[in-house]
């Protein structure tokens, strides 16, 4: 009886984790991802998905 309630337990376990993570979204990065986005030329994405790819001065892209 106790092995078939611990082999219950992985069981529900294993399925309750591999739904979790067949239903999670992709989770993006937001930020500063590649490069130096202060002084340099860096790749920033931003929250609602634009991108920006270049060079930065003082923290602002300078296009």
């Amino acid at each position: 009886m106790k092995n078939f309630f611990s082999t219950l337990f992985i069981l529900f376990f294993f399925i309750n984790v591999t739904a979790q993570t067949a239903t999670s979204p992709i989770v993006k990065s937001v930020g500063c991802v590649e490069g130096d986005c202060l002084n340099s030329s860096g790749k920033y994405i931003f929250e609602n998905g634009d991108k920006f790819n270049g060079y930065w001065k003082d923290g602002k892209r300078n296009d």
